[in-house]
């Protein structure tokens, strides 16, 4: 789920997958995931150039959605 499958459903993160910016944060793979990620990529057959590049856009993404989800808490939902 990210901030802005939220955000789509009106502010209402119990309709996406019934789960709450808390939840989500807390299952969101975290920086010591990332050598089973690598891990994984290489068993599936990818190069370790690409595997750098989807490492760097795990972080990216990473970062994007745990702020997202922190600047949600202070918008102004409609009611």
């Amino acid at each position: 789920m990210s901030w802005i499958d939220v955000f789509v459903k009106e502010g209402d993160p119990q309709k996406v997958y019934g789960a709450d910016a808390e939840t989500a944060l807390r299952k969101m793979p975290q920086l010591r995931h990332l050598p089973w990620a690598a891990k994984a990529y290489r068993r599936a057959g990818l190069s370790w150039s690409t595997v750098a590049a989807f490492l760097v856009i795990d972080i990216v993404r990473s970062i994007a959605y745990r702020k997202g989800f922190r600047d949600g808490a202070s918008f102004p939902w409609q009611e």
